[in-house]
């Protein structure tokens, strides 16, 4: 396995472009996330990663060797698909075992191969059945196979799941993290789904519009949001966002809201009066009968363990919030809104970026690179 490398990767087609100068480090072993929605760049990334894609400048490092302009067979790069890509008249030993027929290898070694990657991913009792008569599960798992069959430096992963419903999803991402730690690994996976990636990645590159908005590990992102797009993007419910406008003194650690007093971290440097957005997440609110910003209910989903409150605000905003079940709240109620001021970011509402956000003594990997470069 390798350690996979990003400089300034660009990709224009015609008028559009697709990806804008992104820089990254994947870390041999590493379970890497490209993660963002539908055309932000992730999949077209990865392609060129891959060598299905050619970059329109910008260089791609695999084992310290550049391999940016070479043909995606030279790069020792296996790839698994949303689609399965299988062949359906072949048993599930003879698609496993394609690749390495395809390249010459001796019958001896592709018999030992199959059979070690049918046991990896418990499929050795499928080995001699049609390939057309297994379920979505095992026919991803069969496509794994025919990935790791290989024995390749680093493994491509656009949407695997994607075909899956709900149940086999948290399955199997529980499975492909499980073979991702037992062959050690460098994986790049590409999804839209934020519970895969917070569930399975190492490290995440969220993207927008072409952009990489932050890098960073799981928790560092959900925590400590570079950006809206980024706090808005992570989190179900995502971040509650309240419009306010202050100006505020180095290490304040309160701003006025409609009367009341809200708590953030310190600020570490002073802020001019303009428009900027207080967030806080759902479950860093508390519903309180006489203190904190008024809000009134308008809403209460019951999820069995907790209440998702939905509120308007004194100042207009609507915020959610993650309640206890033991303290109902009814539709039409006054409220008051406490928020942990540990917890809380604070962004500038024209450019989205963050000026302070949550444990702010510990430094973001990325903050203000949209438009640039990310470093891992």
């Amino acid at each position: 396995m390798a350690e996979i490398r990003i400089q300034n990767l660009h990709k224009a087609f015609a008028e559009f472009t697709a990806v804008k100068d992104s820089s990254f480090t994947v870390n041999d072993g590493e379970f890497f996330c490209l993660l963002g929605p539908s055309g932000c760049g992730k999949t077209t990334t990865l392609r060129m990663i891959a060598g299905l894609e050619l970059p329109t400048s910008g260089q791609i490092f695999l084992g310290g060797e550049d391999v940016t302009f070479k043909r995606a067979s030279a790069r020792d790069i296996a790839f698994v698909f949303q689609m399965f890509a299988l062949y359906p008249h072949m048993t599930v030993r003879q698609n496993i075992a394609f690749p390495l027929v395809s390249q010459g290898m001796a019958k001896s070694e592709i018999t030992q191969r199959v059979a070690q990657a049918a046991n990896t991913l418990h499929i050795t009792g499928l080995l001699d059945k049609s390939v057309s008569g297994l379920t979505s599960g095992d026919r991803q798992r069969v496509a794994l196979g025919r990935a790791i069959v290989r024995q390749p430096m680093a493994f491509m992963m656009d949407e695997p799941l994607g075909a899956l419903d709900a149940e086999f999803r948290e399955l199997m991402c529980e499975e492909l993290r499980g073979l991702h730690d037992r062959l050690g690994a460098t994986t790049v996976y590409v999804t839209h789904d934020q519970r895969e990636a917070m569930s399975m990645a190492d490290k995440i590159a969220i993207m927008n519009q072409g952009v990489i908005e932050q890098l960073g590990a799981p928790q560092e992102i959900y925590e400590r949001p570079a950006s809206v797009f980024v706090a808005d993007f992570m989190g179900s419910p995502s971040m509650n966002f309240i419009p306010v406008s202050a100006a505020l003194a180095r290490g304040a650690t309160t701003i006025r809201v409609s009367g009341a007093s809200l708590g953030l971290p310190a600020v570490s440097d002073a802020v001019t009066e303009r428009p900027l957005l207080y967030g806080v997440r759902p479950e860093h609110i508390q519903l309180s009968a006489d203190t904190g910003l008024r809000a009134e209910v308008v809403g209460v989903d019951y999820l069995g363990n907790c209440q998702i409150v939905t509120l308007t605000t004194a100042v207009g905003s609507t915020v959610r919030a993650k309640a206890d079940v033991r303290s109902p709240a009814q539709r039409g109620d006054q409220v008051g809104l406490v928020f942990d001021a540990a917890q809380v970011s604070l962004f500038d509402a024209a450019s989205g970026r963050a000026l302070r956000t949550a444990r702010d003594d510990i430094p973001v990997s990325l903050i203000g690179t949209r438009g640039g470069a990310a470093h891992g």
